[in-house]
């Protein structure tokens, strides 16, 4: 998707949650240290983003994050025979949590890409508590967002070439492919093909 288009899109998305309730405030930033899954529609424009927006202070600071990111990443596989997109999806999501491992783009508490952060960004956000995403990193509030989220990967997955794949795998491809241990790409390949169950071999 172009930019002019996934512009659009992304518009469309914020407009539809514009009268939502919500208590996410300016520098907050509980819920970026939790695994973020990219619509494969969005990487090109956020890596352009990333490539030719920001400075490079900013993707030094994003290498750096990626690499220590990637050593626990990388550590976690090791413990697996086998690894599945449920392995590198949800069931290392609570591992980074726990590690409290921040999302590469946090940038001085901010995001760096906020203009064109991801529609997994977009779409959540907390409706009452605050207190409670300090002591929930994984805290995942069943809103408009989410449901928003859910209709549009419903919608999307009709189109042959729709994928879902860990931001962080993307942005090390391009920045930084040298801190990749595996090749998980075989995995991202089975959204294309509807292949259910798919796993490919660590060790």
């Amino acid at each position: 998707m172009k930019y002019k288009e996934l512009k659009k899109f992304h518009k469309h998305i914020d407009e539809q949650l514009t009268y939502e309730r919500k208590i996410c405030k300016k520098n907050c930033s509980f819920c970026c240290y939790q695994s973020i899954e990219l619509m494969m529609i969005e990487d090109n424009e956020i890596i352009k983003y990333v490539n030719q927006v920001l400075s490079d202070q900013i993707r030094e600071h994003i290498i750096k994050n990626l690499k220590v990111w990637f050593e626990a990443f990388n550590y976690y596989l090791s413990q697996h025979e086998y690894a599945t997109i449920e392995t590198i999806t949800v069931e290392w999501n609570p591992v980074q949590a726990k590690l409290k491992l921040p999302c590469p783009l946090l940038f001085k508490g901010k995001c760096s890409i906020y203009r064109m952060r991801p529609i997994s960004c977009r779409t959540h956000y907390a409706n009452s508590d605050l207190k409670k995403c300090e002591t929930e990193l994984l805290r995942n509030d069943r809103n408009q967002g989410e449901i928003l989220k859910e209709a549009l990967i419903e919608f999307l997955a009709t189109h042959a070439d729709f994928a879902i794949w860990p931001l962080n795998l993307i942005l090390a491809k391009e920045l930084c492919p040298d801190v990749i241990k595996y090749d998980l790409d075989p995995i991202k390949d089975t959204f294309y093909k509807r292949i259910q169950d798919f796993k490919i071999k660590i060790f």
